[in-house]
């Protein structure tokens, strides 16, 4: 299977897109050959996309290849995965979050343990942060970065180096029940950003 690759479109707004087969003015453009994008709303993948950026707008997707004119610049690719639009979810892990410091602390007084093992949305958060970071810093296949980030988010929430044990101790409640699973979990992110700079540079 393909990399996950994530190009990191968070800064663009969807603004003005344009469908249709009308020729494009671009005065500072950047277009994006070859995609496939995931939708944030519907979920669909489409394949051999096309993407046009004009001043950090998205003016136009599609499948069909663009007419165009102007200034622009061209980016190949190859068929990895973009996710236009990706500012939007830090929703959903606000609202992971949110969800984690109700039903810690309500989990916890109905299972007589602030921290009971059968409580596992804290580590799902630290290990979708591990996995996260080595599918879109490094170039492994999702299958092996989903299987390398849960080894490693094991390692150091078992280990618990400085930041993750400080987590443990020093914040109280639910926070700091959700916190030492972040930290583990930042531990392989800062790995896999240290990773990907090297191989890119040995590249």
């Amino acid at each position: 299977m393909k990399k996950l690759i994530v190009l990191m479109l968070s800064i663009l707004v969807f603004t003005g897109c344009k469908a249709s087969k009308d020729t494009i003015s671009l005065t500072n453009g950047l277009v994006i050959e070859n995609a496939r994008i995931i939708s944030p709303e519907t979920h669909v993948i489409s394949s051999e996309s096309y993407i046009v950026i004009e001043n950090d707008n998205i003016v136009y997707i599609g499948d069909n290849k663009p007419s165009l004119k102007g200034t622009f610049k061209k980016v190949e690719a190859n068929g990895k995965y973009i996710i236009p639009g990706l500012i939007d979810s830090h929703v959903h892990i606000t609202g992971v979050d949110a969800l984690s410091i109700w039903s810690i602390p309500e989990a916890g007084r109905r299972l007589g343990e602030p921290d009971h093992g059968q409580i596992v949305i804290d580590e799902w958060a630290g290990m979708w942060l591990a996995a996260f970071g080595l599918n879109t810093l490094t170039e492994l296949t999702m299958w092996m970065g989903l299987l390398i980030g849960f080894i490693g988010f094991r390692i150091f929430d078992i280990a618990k180096p400085w930041a993750v044990s400080w987590c443990e101790r020093k914040i109280p409640g639910a926070w700091g029940v959700l916190m030492d699973d972040i930290a583990a979990g930042g531990y392989v992110l800062i790995l896999a950003l240290v990773f990907g700079m090297l191989s890119a540079h040995s590249g």
